[in-house]
């Protein structure tokens, strides 16, 4: 069962699958102009694929998704996302999409470096802090990260701003991450 997130911009999350519709021509992962920026799309439901996750963090946007971590199964749906904090083998299934309403999914790449420097200029111990967690988990999106993820994504609508903005924008989303609740998770 879904929970909806109150603060979420509903027209937001609209122009954000609008845009990973757009850089997704036919069904698969696509890579973008933007390194560690992936888009999505399946048309049709299917079975489950074994899949070596990387770190990265996988927003749904529309349709549901579950992956399978030995007998635990994580399912989300928008406004959730998929969080991957190490290298995993999983079984992904996407279980809602059609052709009028597929799957459309913008995975994002964790950058470790980038953590790091957050982190270290932080001078906030706080990040590092709390329960050991598995490596993967389900989070919700809240209207700071879905902000971040809208403008990063924007960037591939305007590709001459790729350069210069593209750093930012990821920079941005790992410090909206870090500073979320699942801060310590990741």
């Amino acid at each position: 069962m879904r929970r909806e997130i109150k603060d979420i911009d509903q027209k937001q999350l609209a122009e954000l699958g609008a845009i990973v519709g757009k850089s997704s021509s036919e069904d698969g992962i696509h890579a973008s102009a933007i390194a560690g920026l992936h888009c999505i799309k399946l048309s049709a439901p299917h079975l489950q694929l074994p899949s070596v996750y990387q770190p990265c963090v996988c927003v749904i946007v529309q349709g549901t998704k579950q992956v399978l971590l030995e007998d635990e199964i994580y399912r989300y749906a928008p406004p959730q996302f998929l969080a991957v904090s190490v290298d995993l083998p999983l079984l992904g299934q996407v279980t809602e999409a059609s052709a009028a309403k597929p799957y459309l999914c913008l995975a994002i790449d964790i950058d470790p470096r980038t953590i790091a420097d957050l982190i270290s200029q932080s001078g906030d111990a706080s990040w590092s802090r709390g329960e050991t967690s598995r490596g993967l988990f389900i989070g919700d999106l809240d209207a700071a990260m879905l902000d971040s993820t809208l403008r990063l994504a924007r960037l591939l609508e305007t590709p001459r701003d790729i350069p210069a903005l593209a750093p930012l924008a990821l920079r941005e989303f790992h410090y909206r991450l870090l500073s979320s609740p699942y801060g310590a998770a990741i």
